[in-house]
């Protein structure tokens, strides 16, 4: 028996002083008891102790994700997130364990794949509608069943990409990381209760797309007519037509969490807050 099987073991026992103990130690050695851990819980019947893993990998995964979120605030205060590198710390929420180079690898693959396939850049309906043709047709990439939308895997991009499946944001992201290795003029639009991408080609030629949706592409007067239709005021209207930033794009995707996880981990949701305000104040 390794010495964190052995340690799992005792997550359960009653003396706090050993619990402790045994949290910190596997802490200690997280660089293999994540794998371990991990395998614990998909593979034990042992419902006491998978519970108690799960969620000690749950905090291990939060701490990650605080100590690396920390560090983007503090060393980009007058610049933009990189919106890949936030993406993949907020996955490490639920995969302390994750390797981010292999998400970033399979972004790649669906990158070069469908720039394979574009013979024309200049004509961005065409190009659209090729990635649609890709991720929509070839991969299958849909949005979230009714009864998942408040699932926390949702909000994480490497459950997306392996399940082919997200929120309108999370799908967003994936456009936008697809659309960034391919040198497109892509942006996230933070609609009122719904998220999409504006296109911005060339001769002002711009539309808007909604991944959520298959790809479906809207003309400016349409979004308009919808925000008219939630009862947005005309001189709001423009200011949700116009790409955000990847640091409001990373606050959306923590509020859909902090949403989750009042409802089943308040503590752990008072705590993106502090994140959250911690980013609107640079």
């Amino acid at each position: 028996m390794s010495e964190v099987s052995a340690l799992i073991c005792l997550l359960d026992d009653p003396d706090s002083f050993v619990n402790e103990a045994v949290r910190n130690r596997l802490y200690e050695l997280r660089e293999t008891s994540l794998t371990e851990m991990r395998e614990f819980v998909v593979y034990n019947n042992s419902n006491e102790i998978k519970i108690l893993v799960e969620e000690l990998l749950f905090e291990f995964g939060f701490k990650k994700f605080k100590e690396e979120m920390m560090n983007i605030i503090n060393n980009n205060i007058d610049n933009d997130f990189d919106l890949e590198q936030t993406l993949l710390i907020i996955s490490y929420i639920g995969y302390p364990d994750l390797n981010p180079n292999s998400v970033s690898q399979q972004v790649d693959t669906m990158s070069d794949i469908i720039s394979s396939k574009l013979k024309d850049r200049k004509n961005g309906s065409k190009v659209i509608s090729i990635i649609n043709s890709y991720l929509f047709d070839n991969l299958g990439f849909l949005p979230v069943q009714p009864d998942q939308y408040y699932n926390p895997e949702n909000s994480f991009i490497n459950y997306v990409i392996e399940n082919r499946t997200g929120l309108p944001v999370t799908l967003c992201c994936i456009y936008l990381l697809i659309s960034e290795r391919l040198n497109l003029k892509l942006g996230g639009i933070g609609f009122p209760g719904h998220f999409m991408l504006k296109y911005n080609g060339e001769f002002n030629t711009s539309f808007y797309i909604d991944p959520y949706n298959g790809g479906l592409l809207y003309s400016k007067e349409y979004c308009i007519k919808l925000l008219s239709d939630m009862g947005i005021e005309s001189n709001e209207r423009e200011e949700f037509l116009e790409p955000i930033s990847n640091k409001l794009i990373t606050v959306r995707i923590l509020r859909n969490l902090i949403l989750i996880y009042q409802k089943i981990k308040p503590l752990y949701a008072k705590d993106l807050e502090s994140i959250i305000n911690l980013i609107s104040k640079k």
